[in-house]
C-alpha cells in the first residue's frame, strides 16, 4: 500500500506477514497499513447484531481514525481482568487502585468512540452517501444512538465520575463477582423512523448495515486512508436495483473491492467492467 510493500504467506500451519522485507508479529501494524472492511453474513450484520459484533465494527473505525485508542483498549482489558479476578476472590485491598485505572482508560475509549460516531453521523448525512438513499426508498430517517456501557447517570467520558460510581457500588460488585458495566458492554441502538432495529426485516437489516459500513469507508477515504472492501454473497436479500446502486457507489469511491456471489446473473455487474474470477472445486480461474 502506497510506499509500503506487504507480503502475506499462508499455509495450513502458519501465517506470516512481511512488511518492507521485515516479519511482523503485531497484527495491528498490518491492519493500520491495510484497512479491510469485511461485509459478510457469516460475521453478522451490524444492524440488529449482537453488542459484541457492533463493538467490533465500531472499534474497527475508531482504530483507523484514532489509532492511539489501541493502547487504551489493551490497558482497559488488562485492568478489567484484574478487577474481575479480585471480585471473584472477594479481595478488596487493591480494588481502589484498579478502579482508578479502569476509569481512566474507559473515559478515553468512550470519548474516542463518541468522537468517531459523530464524524460518522456527519458522513452518513452528507452528499457523499446521498446516492445510497434510494436503497431504502423511504422518508424515514436511519439513525443510531451510542450506549457507553455505563448507567445513564454516569458521565462516561469523565474518569472521576466513573471512578466514583465504581466506589459507590463496590459492595454490589463483590456480590455479583464481576464488573457488569463498562466499555466492554457498549452498544449501538439503531432506528429507522420510529421503529427499533429488532422490528426490521432481514432485507432492511442488510441494507441499513451496508449503508453504515460504506459510511465508515467514506469517512476513512475523507481522512486520506483507502481501505479495501470485501463483500461476501452480495445478492442475497437484495434485488438487482439495490445491487446496482451499491456497485455504482463502490465504483465511484475508486477503491479496491472484492465481491463474492453464488448467483450466475453476471449482467447485473458487467456494466461496471469488473475483473471476474470463477471458483470451481477449489480452483480459481479468470473468466474472459
Amino acid at each position: 500500500m502506497d510506499k509500503n510493500k506487504i507480503k502475506l504467506e499462508k499455509s495450513k500451519i502458519k501465517t506470516s506477514v512481511i512488511i518492507n522485507q521485515q516479519k511482523v508479529s503485531n497484527a495491528s501494524k498490518l491492519s493500520r497499513l491495510l484497512p479491510i472492511q469485511i461485509i459478510t453474513p457469516d460475521k453478522g450484520f451490524i444492524v440488529n447484531g449482537t453488542p459484541k459484533n457492533k463493538r467490533s465494527y465500531l472499534d474497527w473505525g475508531v482504530f483507523h481514525v484514532k489509532p492511539e485508542t489501541v493502547k487504551a483498549f489493551k490497558d482497559y482489558n488488562k485492568v478489567l481482568k484484574n478487577i474481575n479476578s479480585l471480585l471473584g476472590k472477594n479481595q478488596t485491598n487493591e480494588l481502589d487502585f484498579w478502579f482508578l485505572e479502569l476509569a481512566k482508560f474507559s473515559a478515553v475509549i468512550n470519548k474516542n468512540r463518541l468522537d468517531y460516531l459523530q464524524q460518522l453521523k456527519e458522513t452518513l448525512f452528507s452528499d457523499q452517501i446521498k446516492s445510497l438513499d434510494t436503497l431504502i426508498n423511504s422518508e424515514e430517517q436511519f439513525n443510531y444512538e451510542f450506549l457507553s456501557g455505563w448507567p445513564k447517570e454516569v458521565n462516561a467520558i469523565n474518569a472521576q465520575n466513573i471512578y466514583q460510581y465504581l466506589q459507590k457500588n463496590t459492595t454490589l460488585l463483590l456480590r455479583i463477582k464481576y464488573l457488569n458495566y463498562g466499555s466492554h458492554k457498549a452498544n449501538i441502538n439503531f432506528t429507522f423512523g420510529k421503529r427499533n432495529e429488532c422490528f426490521f426485516s432481514r432485507g432492511e437489516q442488510k441494507t441499513l448495515s451496508i449503508i453504515f459500513w460504506l459510511a465508515q469507508v467514506v469517512l476513512l477515504i475523507n481522512l486520506g486512508v483507502k481501505p479495501i472492501v470485501l463483500i461476501d454473497d452480495l445478492s442475497s436479500e437484495l434485488d438487482n436495483t439495490k445491487i446496482n446502486i451499491i456497485l455504482q457507489h463502490l465504483k465511484a469511491l475508486k477503491i479496491q473491492t472484492f465481491i463474492t456471489d453464488i448467483s450466475h446473473n453476471l449482467a447485473t455487474i458487467e456494466h461496471i467492467q469488473p475483473t471476474i474470477f470463477q471458483i470451481n472445486r477449489g480452483e480459481i480461474t479468470l473468466q474472459k
